[in-house]
């Protein structure tokens, strides 16, 4: 059996920004809110995608607690790639409102962006110092 990773602080911290980007897009810094009449503008499907990439980052990192150094160097490399396909879902992949002055356009994107460049590089230097230590 493999021997366990270590690197506690990096597995909560990987943890606690995929919890951010999960949560974060549905309380902090969600999309648009509904109309008055209950219906959703064109940025929802764009904040539930992001929720969704969040969600499995979150799976990931809960997971990389019970797994050896190969495999959260596995897991690691995985948030990094849904969280860096989640950047450009917001505006590029997905419409979002066409107004710049929009909580969607002004907030949700450049958090989200910030958010998933944030896990990236936390993720890249797990996956750094897990290399070098092989």
């Amino acid at each position: 059996m493999e021997e366990k990773g270590g690197n506690g602080f990096l597995d909560i911290l990987i943890l606690l920004l995929a919890l951010l980007l999960c949560v974060g897009s549905q309380t902090i810094f969600p999309a648009c809110l509904p109309k008055p009449d209950g219906s959703r503008m064109m940025c929802h499907m764009s904040n539930l995608l992001v929720t969704g990439a969040g969600g499995l980052c979150v799976l990931f990192a809960m997971i990389r607690f019970f797994m050896g150094r190969r495999f959260k160097m596995m897991l690691s490399a995985a948030i990094f790639a849904v969280s860096f396909l989640a950047m450009p879902v917001p505006g590029y992949l997905l419409p979002l409102c066409r107004m710049a002055a929009m909580q969607c356009q002004a907030i949700f994107r450049p958090a989200v962006i910030f958010v998933g460049v944030f896990i990236c590089v936390v993720t890249g230097i797990d996956i750094w110092t897990r290399l070098r230590k092989e």
